[in-house]
């Protein structure tokens, strides 16, 4: 009767040993990636702030959207960067000095090959009379994995109120 009993605490504890190293494996996929979708994060706004637009090129999807940043209309990926080469070439009323994503107080969701970062983003709009607006908007980002690639596919900037 022993035998059995043993016998089956063994399979358990083999069957929890197995099931913890599944989660670890997780746990450190999903690290890996949150901090690839935070380096992603990073670069986007580091991006829209210098008007890099060959790092936008690569880092948007082609199917990109956005609302709010620029305006409360669709802005595609093309608009974008065409908006950034115009800016840089004539000069604007307004353009964006900085773009900072607070990771530390977003939240990044990874579901497989989809990841959702929401948080507080504050930015630093100069006007032509040098006049400084520091706006704080809440974001949330949406980026996919495609060949391996982690891109974003769309931004939603809401101005938040202080």
């Amino acid at each position: 009767m022993k035998k059995p009993i043993i016998f089956i605490a063994v399979i358990i504890i083999i069957s929890i040993s197995a099931s913890a190293q599944n989660v670890t494996k997780k746990h450190g996929e999903d690290e890996k990636t949150r901090k690839q979708i935070s380096a992603l994060a990073n670069e986007l706004a580091d991006s829209l702030s210098k008007g890099n637009t060959n790092a936008l090129e690569r880092i948007l999807a082609n199917d990109y959207g956005d609302i709010g940043l620029l305006s409360n209309l669709p802005t595609s990926k093309n608009l974008l960067i065409s908006i950034y080469k115009e800016t840089a070439n004539n000069n604007q009323p307004v353009r964006l000095k900085s773009l900072k994503i607070d990771l530390n107080k977003s939240s990044i969701r990874i579901y497989e090959n989809t990841a959702v970062i929401v948080g507080p983003v504050s930015a630093k709009w100069v006007w032509a009379n040098n006049r400084i607006d520091d706006v704080r908007y809440l974001t949330t980002c949406i980026t996919v994995r495609r060949n391996g690639t982690w891109q974003i596919v769309a931004t939603h900037f809401s101005e938040a109120k202080t």
